[in-house]
């Protein structure tokens, strides 16, 4: 399982939104756009996907922009992916082979087992979750390695 740059784009904009939310203020798509380092152009996709699922409002006229209708801390990684990923699929699969059925459907009922846990865990952490982490990873200033 992949997550995207949208993904992680609609992540960053909500973690954003919410960080810069003071009495429920409106949210420029430039003041994101600069802050993410992205074009207006696909942060407007961006916001089009948050707005169709209910989770922004946008306001219109000289000093529109978008308020949070959710709290980040109702919306699951589970959520995410499942709105932005055309073709999310969290699920491990395995063709059937039906050489030894008895084996066959011990594998398949493993493999459901681990697809559950791995869908729980994913509606688990909330993004209000990996906006905690980011904080206490700067707060700290605790070096982040790359592979």
């Amino acid at each position: 399982m992949n997550i995207s740059s949208k993904s992680y784009y609609i992540i960053s904009t909500l973690i954003l939104m919410d960080k810069y939310n003071t009495n429920n203020s409106k949210i420029s798509v430039r003041f994101i756009s600069k802050k993410l380092d992205i074009s207006k152009t696909y942060l407007e996709q961006i916001f089009s996907i948050l707005k169709k699922n209910n989770i922004v409002q946008s306001i219109k006229g000289m000093n529109g922009g978008y308020i949070l209708k959710s709290n980040i801390e109702m919306i699951s990684l589970y959520d995410i992916l499942k709105m932005s990923e055309n073709s999310f699929n969290s699920k491990f699969t395995l063709n059937k082979i039906n050489l030894y059925p008895e084996i066959t459907e011990s594998i398949i009922s493993t493999v459901n087992k681990i697809n559950n846990k791995i869908n729980n865990e994913l509606k688990s952490i909330t993004v209000k979750d990996i906006s905690n982490i980011s904080e206490y990873i700067s707060s700290k200033n605790i070096p982040m390695y790359y592979i």
